[in-house]
């Protein structure tokens, strides 16, 4: 009887906790910078993402099933940055080591939900009756709240895939001085490929491609 309570609880984990694995790889102009890994691990209606960037670092993002993030966890492999971000009644809350010193802040929310990975976020919600809207994210580097806005540009074929070509760009005092495209696939919502300029002018492409 023991043994097989104990099969049938092995069981129902199982369907409960499933993970996914994808791997992409970015580029900076025409050169190799390094290979991503992408957890996706679901357990009920939360779902965790570990994406392990290189040797260079790693975020570890929660979310709900509709893709709202409730917690981030940036930590890189210099030792610098090791910090938590949760989000409670429109405060969030950084506490950790942010560039080597240690750190405990809040910042009042805009009020816009929290997509840490619109690469995600984007590909689930967004589609021909709902084209647009605006969010907030964490900027890794610096451990800022920022405001943008996404919106659906077109579509395209990648790698395959019927693609959604989706722009973010920045909204507020910074409105459109910076975007990227995301693709999502229109189907699956799965995320495909990423590109923008991650520097000042003239600084090369960097571009996220799926390998799977």
């Amino acid at each position: 009887m023991k043994k097989t309570a104990t099969i049938i609880l092995t069981a129902l984990a199982c369907i409960q906790l499933s993970a996914q694995t994808s791997h992409y790889t970015i580029t900076k102009g025409e050169e190799h910078y390094c290979d991503v890994t992408w957890t996706a691990t679901t357990e009920g209606n939360t779902k965790t993402f570990d994406i392990v960037t290189g040797d260079i670092q790693r975020s570890i993002v929660t979310c709900d099933a509709k893709g709202k993030t409730s917690k981030l966890h940036f930590i890189t492999n210099d030792g610098k940055n090791d910090y938590t971000v949760t989000l409670k009644d429109g405060i969030y809350t950084l506490k950790g080591t942010l560039n080597g010193k240690a750190v405990n802040k809040t910042t009042k929310s805009e009020g816009y939900p929290w997509y840490q990975l619109i690469s995600y976020s984007s590909g689930l919600l967004l589609n021909a009756e709902h084209n647009n809207f605006n969010y907030e994210c964490i900027r890794p580097g610096n451990g800022k709240v920022m405001s943008m806005t996404v919106s659906i540009e077109g579509q395209t074929r990648i790698l395959g895939h019927d693609c959604n070509k989706i722009k973010c760009t920045t909204t507020g005092i910074l409105s459109g001085v910076w975007s990227c495209r995301y693709y999502s696939d229109i189907k699956t919502g799965q995320y495909i490929k990423y590109e923008g300029v991650e520097g000042i002018p003239g600084t090369p492409m960097t571009t996220w491609m799926l390998q799977d």
